[in-house]
């Protein structure tokens, strides 16, 4: 969930931090939107494998309370 949040907050048009962030560092939303697509990328394909391979967000939880 918080993946997905992050993802929604971070692309336009609707993106609420990226305007936050380009008024704050005073450079443009399109300017701020450019550099943050690798990262966009990177986050959306780790939130997919989230999504499709459920074990990669349970391991650790199980990993903890099995001990």
């Amino acid at each position: 969930m918080i993946m997905c949040s992050m993802v929604g907050l971070l692309t336009p048009p609707l993106g609420m931090v990226l305007f936050a962030t380009s008024s704050i560092a005073k450079i443009s939303v399109g300017r701020l939107s450019r550099a943050l697509t690798p990262y966009l990328i990177g986050l959306f394909v780790v939130l997919m494998a989230v999504v499709m391979i459920p074990a990669i967000s349970t391991w650790l939880p199980d990993l903890v309370m099995n001990s």
